[in-house]
């Protein structure tokens, strides 16, 4: 099954055995957003907010208070600047559940199970996820 993101306009939760697994942000939700706005709910590991501010304003100076977490999963958020790739969504098999394109200025958080990436074109991304990674090796998992 594949999400075209030209028929997106809506933040996409996609479920896998009624688990969420990936949530799409495509461009056009992103450029409509009137002012900050929490994606993911306050129990997720990774939090992920879509703001737009006028010209001007200001976020009042502060400080995130040191609080003890206890994280059990590893999450991430890839952001793409230009280019277009394609997320295949996996479960832990490596059995196909979805594939996805993302293109410039859409983004994807990938919750659980497994994914694969292919570049469709020469694409600028950002990837962020949970830290500290103190060892590469046993981050991940590689299924192929």
């Amino acid at each position: 099954m594949r999400v075209d993101n030209k028929k997106v306009k809506l933040i996409k939760k996609i479920y896998y055995k009624k688990k969420l697994i990936a949530i799409l942000i495509p461009l056009e939700v992103i450029k409509s957003t009137k002012k900050l706005n929490f994606i993911t709910s306050v129990n997720n590991s990774l939090q992920i907010g879509i703001d737009k501010r006028e010209s001007k304003s200001c976020v009042k100076s502060h400080i995130h208070k040191f609080c003890k977490k206890i994280i059990l999963d590893s999450q991430e958020f890839i952001y793409i600047i230009s280019g277009d790739i394609k997320v295949d969504l996996l479960n832990t098999q490596n059995r196909m559940i979805k594939t996805i394109i993302l293109s410039s200025g859409d983004g994807i958080l990938l919750i659980s199970l497994a994914h694969r990436i292919y570049y469709l074109k020469e694409t600028h991304a950002i990837y962020i996820k949970q830290g500290p990674c103190l060892n590469l090796a046993k981050s991940k998992l590689y299924l192929e």
